[in-house]
């Protein structure tokens, strides 16, 4: 085999196996769209602007629960719940006054929740920004009585 030939394959070899782990990992990372969000799922930044979940709940005494470790960011990042089935808010970056930024936050979700149908988004994209969101504790329905 000739020498350039040995190169292009090398070359080619290198981007297969690097496109093989970069697919292994997007497979291997949980991509939640409804409740419960284990531990471990990873959101960036345009997932975490993007990311909606829709859930009913019937039980008279449920909360949602949960925590995240966000990375680089800035404003108030949270998980907003809303009665009812709704859209996300759309648009740019909102008019936020006194908008920090922090390389690490991390948060938490304890609400109490009325039966019937909400609607669950992240807070990233409206009054905040972020590169990446760690779900630490899972995020959950779950019964009070529990």
């Amino acid at each position: 085999m000739r020498p350039e030939n040995k190169a292009l394959l090398a070359v080619v070899l290198t981007v297969v196996v690097a496109v093989g782990i970069v697919g292994a990992y997007l497979i291997a990372t949980p991509r939640a769209t409804t409740l419960p969000i284990p531990a471990g799922t990873v959101l960036l930044a345009d997932e975490a602007r993007a990311w909606v979940v829709y859930f009913n709940v019937t039980d008279l005494d449920s909360r949602i629960v949960g925590g995240w470790t966000a990375f680089d960011g800035a404003g108030s990042l949270a998980l907003i719940v809303v009665n009812g089935s709704v859209a996300k808010p759309s648009g740019a970056l909102l008019h936020c006054p006194l908008m920090t930024t922090w390389a690490q936050s991390n948060g938490s979700i304890d609400r109490r929740l009325d039966p019937g149908p909400h609607t669950l988004f992240w807070s990233a994209g409206l009054c905040a920004q972020v590169s990446r969101i760690v779900v630490t504790d899972t995020i959950q329905v779950v019964s009070i009585g529990t």
